[in-house]
C-alpha cells in the first residue's frame, strides 16, 4: 500500500439496548426498549503499526446509505485532517443490500470523495459467510464495556450517553451523529434518478472514475486498474443521462440530432404529462396532499415518516396574512365567543366558525393563509413535514419558551408538559427525555391520519407553516396550571425577514355544552379575526 493510500475496514454492529443501572422488571421485558446504532469500523494508514479504530453512535436506527455517509463523514473529515498525504481511500465491507451494495451507495461513494478533498477511492465487498473483522470486535469491546459501566452504577438512555461514559476509558474514536445528519445527506439524493447496476448481487469492487461514474467488476483486484488482462472493468454512469454521454461529450450524433421541434406532438405530449403532474390549483393541489397524507399513513415509524416527507416536494411556502370577518365572509362562532379571553394582544378580534372535524387547526390555518377552510389536508401534511423533519427543535425547552415569559418554578416544565397534555401520554409514565421523544414521535404518526385533533405542539409547527406568531389564546376555565401553559405567544422556527406585527390568534375551544367550567377541556380551535379593517365594535355589537 502506498503512503496515499488508506484502507477502510466498516460494518453495522448490532444495536446497542440503552440500560438503567436500577430499573423496574416491566422495562427488561418491555417490548420497545430504546436502542442506539453502532457503526464501527478501522482504517490503516500506510507505515503505521496499528489501525485507528472508531464507532459512530446515533439514536437514529436508520441502516441505510444515507446513514452510512452521516457516520463516515467524521471519520473522513478527521482521515483529511491527521493524514493529508492520503489521497485514494479503500472501503471493505460485507455486501449487504439495504446498506453498502446498493445504487444509492454507489451514488454517494462518487461524490462524496471528490467533495471532501479525495482525488479516488474503492469499494471491495466480502463474499457471504467471511466471518468476523477488527468492526466487529469494536462492537464487542464497546457494549462489554457499556454494560460494566450500567454495573458501576451508570445510567445510559441514548447515544449521548454511551459517548460520555465510554469515551474516557477507550483509545476508540468515538462519534455521535444526529438525525439531522442523516436527514441532511437524504436530502442531496431523495430527488436523484438513478440508475439500476447491472448485475449489482455479482459486484465486488467499485472504482470511482468520475462524480456519478463508476467502474465495477466481479472481483475484487489489487491492481485495481482497468489495465488488468483478467479482470474486466465495465463502465456505469449512474445518472438516467449518463449512458449516451461520456466526459467530454456525447457517443454519437443520432442522439444528439433527436431534439424534437417545439410544436411536434411528442413535446405536446411532454407538455400534457407536466400539466399532469402540476394540477391546477384549487382542489387537484389539495387532492395532492390528500394522497400524500394516505402515503404516510403506510409509515411503520417515525424515521419512515421522516423518509417519506423529505422525498415530497411541499412546493412554495405559504404565509398568513390579513383576513376580516366582514370582507372574507366569515361568521362569528357564538359559542367559542362566550369563551374569548380578553387578554390577547388584539381584543378587537372574535372567534370564527370553521370547520370541526378533527380539521380544525389545519382549518385554522386555511383561513389565515388562503381566506377560507377548505385546504386543510395541505395545512396537514405542512405541520407534519415540519414536525417530523425539525423534531430536534422541539424537543428543546429552550424553542419552547420562546416569546414567553414563564415563572423560575415553571422553566424545565415546558416540554413534560407538553407531553403530558398528548394523547400519547399515559398516567403514570416517568417523564425522562427519551419518554418525552416518543410521545413526540408517537404524535406526529398519529396526526398523518386526516380528521386527528391536534395539540400544543402542532400550533408551534402551524407558527413556523405560516411565517409567523401565532398567539395561543387560552379560555381562563379549566385547569389554571394548563391556561398557565397554553396562554402564550407563539414563535415560528424561523425569523421573518419583515417584522411580524400583530399575532395571528389561534383559539382553544370546545363544541360541547354540557361541560362544568372548572372541569372544562378543549376539543375544538378556531381562528380568532377582526369583523373588519376599520371596525371598533364590542363582542356584544358584532351583527349576527
Amino acid at each position: 500500500m502506498k503512503q496515499s493510500e488508506c484502507i477502510v475496514h466498516i460494518d453495522f454492529s448490532g444495536n446497542y439496548v440503552c440500560k438503567m443501572h436500577k430499573e423496574i422488571q416491566a422495562v427488561h421485558f418491555g417490548a420497545s426498549q430504546v436502542q442506539i446504532t453502532l457503526h464501527t469500523g478501522c482504517y490503516y494508514i500506510a507505515g503505521e503499526q496499528k489501525p485507528v479504530l472508531f464507532c459512530g453512535t446515533s439514536d437514529s436506527l436508520q441502516h441505510d446509505p444515507a446513514a452510512v455517509w452521516a457516520f463516515l463523514g467524521p471519520v473522513l473529515d478527521d482521515l483529511r485532517t491527521t493524514h493529508p498525504a492520503v489521497q485514494t481511500i479503500h472501503f471493505f465491507s460485507d455486501g449487504s443490500t439495504t446498506q453498502y451494495r446498493q445504487k444509492m451507495n454507489f451514488y454517494l461513494l462518487s461524490t462524496e470523495i471528490f467533495e471532501r478533498g479525495f482525488s479516488g477511492a474503492t469499494w471491495n465487498f466480502f463474499e457471504a459467510g467471511h466471518g468476523k473483522g477488527v468492526p466487529d470486535g469494536v462492537g464487542g469491546i464497546l457494549k462489554r464495556t457499556a454494560d460494566r459501566r450500567v454495573l458501576e452504577g451508570f445510567d445510559i438512555l441514548n447515544s449521548k450517553d454511551f459517548v460520555a461514559k465510554l469515551k474516557p476509558s477507550t483509545s476508540i474514536k468515538l462519534y455521535t451523529i444526529q438525525g439531522s445528519d442523516i436527514m441532511a445527506v437524504e436530502k442531496r439524493i431523495c430527488n436523484k434518478t438513478l440508475k439500476t447496476v447491472p448485475g449489482t448481487m455479482n459486484i465486488h469492487q467499485i472504482l470511482v472514475v468520475s462524480p456519478e461514474q463508476i467502474r465495477c467488476r466481479d472481483i475484487s483486484c489489487t491492481c485495481v486498474q482497468d489495465t488488468c488482462p483478467d479482470h474486466h472493468l465495465r463502465d456505469v454512469f449512474l445518472s438516467p443521462w449518463g449512458s449516451d454521454c461520456k466526459p467530454g461529450g456525447c457517443k454519437g450524433k443520432k442522439k444528439a440530432n433527436k431534439r424534437k421541434h417545439p410544436e411536434s406532438s411528442d413535446n405536446h405530449t411532454h407538455g400534457a404529462k407536466e400539466n399532469m403532474r402540476q394540477p391546477s390549483p384549487q382542489n387537484s393541489r389539495e387532492t395532492q396532499f390528500e394522497n400524500h397524507l394516505s402515503d404516510l399513513q403506510t409509515a411503520q415509524s417515525f424515521q419512515e415518516v421522516q423518509h417519506k416527507c423529505i422525498a415530497f416536494e411541499l412546493g412554495d411556502n405559504i404565509s398568513g396574512a390579513n383576513r376580516y370577518i366582514e370582507k372574507d365572509k366569515f361568521s362569528v362562532d357564538y359559542q367559542a365567543l362566550k369563551l374569548y379571553p380578553s387578554d390577547i394582544p388584539n381584543a378587537q378580534t372574535y372567534p370564527v366558525v370553521v370547520r370541526a372535524d378533527g380539521d380544525c387547526l389545519p382549518a385554522c390555518g386555511s383561513v389565515h393563509a388562503f381566506g377560507h377552510d377548505q385546504r386543510p389536508a395541505e395545512l396537514r401534511a405542512r405541520i407534519v413535514h415540519e414536525l417530523a423533519c425539525h423534531a430536534e427543535y422541539y424537543l428543546k425547552e429552550e424553542n419552547l419558551r420562546k416569546g414567553f415569559e414563564t415563572s423560575k418554578e415553571r422553566r424545565g416544565h415546558i416540554i413534560k408538559s407538553f407531553a403530558m397534555y398528548s394523547d400519547e401520554y399515559l398516567p403514570g409514565m416517568s417523564l425522562d427525555e427519551n419518554t418525552v421523544k416518543r410521545i413526540y414521535e408517537a404524535e406526529v404518526i398519529k396526526i398523518v391520519k386526516p380528521k386527528t385533533f391536534m395539540g400544543i405542539w402542532q400550533v408551534f409547527a402551524l407558527s413556523t407553516v405560516l411565517q409567523m406568531p401565532i398567539f395561543s389564546a387560552y379560555p381562563n376555565c379549566g385547569n389554571p396550571f394548563v391556561r398557565a401553559d397554553l396562554h402564550r405567544l407563539v414563535m415560528p422556527r424561523i425569523d421573518t425577514a419583515n417584522p411580524p406585527g400583530e399575532p395571528l390568534i389561534v383559539m382553544w375551544t370546545s363544541t360541547r355544552v354540557d361541560m362544568n367550567m372548572t372541569h372544562w377541556i378543549p376539543n375544538h380551535f378556531t381562528p380568532g379575526l377582526p369583523y373588519s379593517p376599520t371596525a371598533d365594535c364590542t363582542p356584544n355589537q358584532v351583527p349576527e
